[in-house]
């Protein structure tokens, strides 16, 4: 009877925050990005694999059938790290339970973009409607692969998905944690460029970093915040794009 009446981790974090829209999946993830906050965190975060499926029920019992939208790949405000929800070897039931539960409601994936090969997207459709939030922080492929520290095989994916994603008219914005000192602003205005041939939502998430960093990592993250909010005023005008970002000190 005690064993019955555990909560996972996930459970415990979804009902201390009340989400009723939110199901995270995974915390494993494909990546190793340079700004990941898990390496520079004062408090331990913790990685619990893929979300055993009888969990993943119980958390779809929780959510709204009429919201809006499920959101799926999200991080809970919690110390479960975020991971990458298209990973799990189950996602396809996964999302099929979600839509049982919710016939209209926007999935909601957020991805680094690198597990939607044509062969995955076409196995998608079945559960429109879908947006996918992908992080694709430069368009150059040698800063692609280093922020993400990823191969060329996997960008060459992730730069694709954006083209395949709108050809099969899923809903599909973008992700930018601009980093200008370690690839210069010429190369964050390319990348806004060849996005707003596949997206009119851009959100950009300025790099953090906590006492944990060490002197290198910090180099690398920082920047002037006004510098950069007048950079995206520009972008937006020149491209007729909305970039959503999400510290502006002018606003």
């Amino acid at each position: 009877m005690g064993d019955a009446l555990t909560l996972s981790k996930y459970m415990y974090e979804t009902i201390a925050i009340g989400s009723s829209n939110q199901l995270p999946v995974s915390s494993v993830c494909s990546a190793k990005c340079i700004f990941c906050s898990n390496h520079m965190n004062p408090f331990p975060i913790y990685r619990e694999g893929f979300r055993p499926l009888d969990d993943i029920k119980k958390g779809i019992a929780l959510l709204d059938a009429n919201a809006q939208e499920i959101r799926i790949g999200d991080s809970l405000p919690g110390r479960i790290s975020e991971g990458e929800a298209l990973l799990h070897p189950e996602i396809l039931t996964i999302l099929k339970l979600v839509r049982e539960k919710s016939a209209k409601s926007v999935i909601q994936v957020n991805t680094n973009g690198t597990m939607l090969t044509t062969a995955f997207i076409e196995s998608l459709e079945q559960f429109k409607p879908m947006r996918f939030t992908i992080s694709y922080h430069s368009d150059n492929p040698e800063h692609w692969c280093a922020i993400f520290n990823l191969d060329m095989e996997k960008y060459k994916i992730a730069r694709y998905c954006f083209f395949q994603l709108r050809q099969r008219e899923f809903d599909v914005q973008a992700v930018i944690v601009p980093l200008p000192n370690l690839v210069g602003y010429e190369d964050l205005e390319n990348t806004i460029k060849n996005l707003q041939c596949y997206t009119n939502h851009i959100i950009v998430y300025p790099p953090g970093y906590s006492k944990m960093a060490g002197p290198e990592l910090k180099k690398t993250l920082e920047f002037d915040p006004r510098e950069l909010s007048l950079f995206l005023s520009k972008m937006r005008k020149r491209y007729k794009i909305n970039l959503n970002n999400m510290s502006d000190p002018l606003m």
